[in-house]
């Protein structure tokens, strides 16, 4: 899998926050991106897939979250849970220029025999 700027944040309107209108699964109601990386830690075993995250320093940040800070939570989780997964963190905005000039050496990564 590939994340270039993931949107890790919380898109929900303030009048959508969790409260119970029976919309509930194992963990909870009404899950958003935010939500992903307390999710994959609770996913044991981890899955068998690889995982490249980039994003750069001076992404979003928003009334919906810090794009950045949330994709370095991303991480942390992968981390965590044993996911193989690698980052490339940079200074860019909200581009993809950074994650397409790495192309090339992500699917190299992503494709290389275990």
């Amino acid at each position: 899998m590939i994340s270039f700027v993931g949107s890790y944040c919380d898109f929900r309107r303030i009048g959508d926050f969790p409260h119970d209108k029976g919309k509930k699964s194992e963990y909870g109601p009404w899950k958003t991106a935010h939500d992903y990386p307390s999710l994959i830690r609770k996913q044991t075993p981890p899955r068998n897939i690889r995982i490249f995250l980039q994003d750069g320093e001076n992404d979003l940040d928003n009334t919906l979250g810090n794009w950045f800070k949330n994709n370095e939570r991303m991480a942390d989780a992968l981390a965590f849970s044993g996911y193989q997964h690698k980052v490339a963190w940079g200074q860019g905005m909200h581009s993809k220029k950074h994650g397409m000039s790495l192309l090339p050496e992500i699917l190299e990564w992503l494709w290389k025999e275990k």
